[in-house]
This record gives C-alpha cells, sequence and structure tokens, in this order.
C-alpha cells in the first residue's frame, strides 16, 4: 500500500500467470536490411504487442547497454507492476513480409516431405 497525501493507492502484486508467460516467451524483432537502424524499448514494446499479444511500456522494458544496431541474439528486461523483472531472450532477425515467410515455410516443408519420401524408396 502507498500512501500520497491523503491518497491511499493499492499496487496490485505481479501476475503469476503474466511471470510465466514472459519467463517461456522468445520475442523475435524483425528489423529491414536496406536502411541503417537502432533498437529502441518503443520498438520493442510494439513487437511485444504484435508477436506475443502482451501489452508492455516502454518505460517497463530495459535493453542492454550497448546500442542494438545488427541481427542476433539478445534479451530484455520487463518490469511487470514495478515489482519483478523478468529477462525475455529476444532474436533481432531479418525482417520477411508474412507472406513471404508464408512461402519459405512451405518451401521447407515440401523439402522435408519430399526427403522422407526419398528415405522411403530407397
Amino acid at each position: 500500500m502507498l500512501t500520497l497525501g491523503l491518497i491511499t493507492t493499492h499496487t496490485p502484486p505481479p501476475a503469476p500467470q503474466t511471470l510465466r508467460f514472459l519467463r517461456s516467451c522468445r520475442l523475435e524483432v524483425g528489423m529491414k536490411n536496406n536502411v541503417s537502424w537502432t533498437l529502441s524499448t518503443d520498438i520493442v514494446a510494439r513487437h511485444f504487442l504484435k508477436n506475443l499479444r502482451v501489452s508492455v511500456p516502454p518505460h517497463a522494458l530495459k535493453l542492454p547497454d550497448e546500442p542494438i544496431t545488427r541481427w542476433g541474439e539478445y534479451w530484455c528486461d520487463v518490469t511487470v507492476n514495478g515489482i519483478d523483472t523478468v529477462r525475455v531472450p529476444m532474436d533481432v532477425v531479418e525482417f520477411m513480409r508474412p507472406r513471404t515467410k508464408r512461402r519459405r515455410h512451405w518451401q521447407a516443408q515440401q523439402a522435408a516431405l519430399l526427403a522422407a519420401r526419398r528415405d522411403e524408396l530407397l
């Protein structure tokens, strides 16, 4: 309980389901390769909502101290209700349009099916 003047506010405890969900997640952030970019907390917050359907305000995120300007594996700390912090692994990858991503996934499936059939015949 927090008392501010005459107003008393209650800070809710972090929801265990939220913490459990964030611990099990891996965030994928797609960035284009034809422009120079630096990853910010606003971009990461937008990808949390877009990819994981979790609304995270930018002020609740903490990125590594060095600026992220290349693709690779990183992490971000998410503070839940200002109390508990969860470290979420984050992959910064090349951005692909959804149509291109679906087509490449389909092609990989077809190649796997073809390889399985080839192994059955031999």
